[in-house]
């Protein structure tokens, strides 16, 4: 954020002198930050139309005031990927459109097989693989899941599965995440990598403990995959799921236990479910309705 207003200036220049040579009808901000591009549109031409982008929650504190301030007196139009995001920026209804952030069926779909993470991890046939597959700190809730995780009673055949660690880094909050997993030999922390659909497919739920509101991608794409999904009472990324239909929204310990029991033990609810996720998934996450929902917004 303090790199945004450092550079406020130059980029409000800069995009002014991109603005008076393209002469653009519409002008598409694809973060919040980027408000000095909308005041400079406006300073060229106040009829272009400014249509700002909301992928990330605005925050309670004094730059998540400005970024409030200054997005409502230049930008026309809001289109947010989630109700929450849509909700913190303080606009007129009829300005924002809710058009959640989409995945491509063509590399995301429930074709897809693989037991990449079985062989890995070396588990049994009947075992069930939990997968968080999100970077680990703090907001992503990965060490309160680790912790909540070793407290349930009936994990013999469950295994969770954390793909987010970062080569090379030592901050404090992932070594106490591996202290605690080292604890548990159902708990695996893998690094991040690049065969996301292999690992998703690989994997029977997914898992997403965020401590703080914000939208959650793995959890559709495992949805586009028809993986069902445990996902924490939390703005954004409830909003992904359909409650007891396409996976669990818990609260606390007690519902996370009774879940993830109802999960490992029900083969047929988990392929249903998945059923479910996906077809939602099609509905509400696809690039192509939603690519076309955004260029119906701009007509």
């Amino acid at each position: 954020m303090v790199y945004n207003f450092v550079y406020a200036i130059p980029t409000y220049k800069a995009a002014k002198k991109i603005f008076k040579v393209e002469k653009p009808d519409i002008v598409h901000l694809n973060s919040t930050c980027l408000f000095m591009c909308a005041k400079a549109a406006k300073t060229v031409d106040k009829n272009i139309k400014v249509i700002c982008h909301v992928r990330e929650p605005l925050q309670q504190n004094i730059w998540g005031q400005i970024l409030k301030y200054m997005g409502n007196k230049y930008c026309d139009e809001f289109i947010a990927i989630d109700q929450y995001d849509a909700s913190t920026v303080r606009a007129p209804k009829s300005q924002i459109d809710v058009i959640y952030n989409f995945v491509d069926f063509n590399s995301y779909n429930s074709k897809v097989k693989s037991d990449v993470l079985r062989k890995e991890l070396n588990t049994n046939e009947c075992d069930i693989i939990f997968l968080l597959l999100a970077r680990l700190s703090p907001s992503n809730g990965c060490l309160e899941l680790i912790r909540q995780w070793k407290k349930c009673p009936n994990n013999q055949k469950n295994h969770l599965v954390i793909v987010g660690e970062i080569p090379g880094t030592e901050e404090k909050y992932s070594q106490e995440c591996h202290k605690e997993a080292d604890e548990e030999e159902n708990i695996h922390i893998l690094n991040f990598r690049k065969d996301v659909e292999q690992i998703i497919a690989s994997s029977d739920i997914m898992v997403c403990p965020f401590t703080e509101p914000h939208f959650a991608r793995a959890i559709v794409e495992g949805a586009a995959m028809g993986k069902p999904s445990l996902v924490v009472n939390v703005d954004g990324a409830k909003e992904l799921v359909v409650n007891d239909k396409t996976g669990f929204i818990y609260s606390n310990q007690k519902e996370l236990e009774h879940y993830i029991d109802i999960f490992s033990e029900n083969v047929t609810l988990r392929k249903e479910m998945g059923k479910n996720a996906e077809d939602y998934a099609l509905e509400n996450f696809n690039a192509d309705i939603n690519a076309a929902r955004t260029f119906l917004h701009y007509e």
